[in-house]
């Protein structure tokens, strides 16, 4: 008994078909299990660099925070060391000030003759 060959053919093609077609319903299954390799090796990278990046900004973060810190620390000390000038100008002002005043009231008491000394004549 032979066969056809053309029958043989379209076995063979049917045959592939039915093979390819399974293979892409399972595929397809995996897919929407979300199992299938292709998903899976995409998530990972995806998970890998989302790590990086929240590393990343952590990292900047953290920097972000010290440079503040230091800068902050930085503008306390020059504010201190102008509070501490400022004083010590406004110190040497008051004490000028009160020196200049207090020659002033001599000079006005030794004018009206208020000295505590007795002018009557002896």
């Amino acid at each position: 008994m032979e066969q056809d060959p053309k029958h043989d053919v379209d076995s063979d093609e049917k045959t592939d078909d039915a093979i390819e077609t399974k293979m892409w319903f399972t595929s397809l299954q995996l897919a929407k299990q979300r199992k299938h390799p292709t998903f899976l090796k995409i998530l990972q990278n995806l998970k890998t660099d989302l790590n990086d990046r929240l590393l990343r900004n952590e990292i900047e973060r953290d920097s972000a925070l010290s440079s503040a810190n230091r800068d902050c620390l930085h503008e306390k000390a020059a504010a201190e060391e102008e509070f501490a000038e400022n004083k010590a100008n406004l110190i040497v002002t008051v004490c000028s000030e009160l020196e200049h005043e207090k020659m002033t009231l001599r000079q006005n008491i030794d004018a009206i003759g208020l000295t505590g000394e007795d002018n009557r004549g002896v």
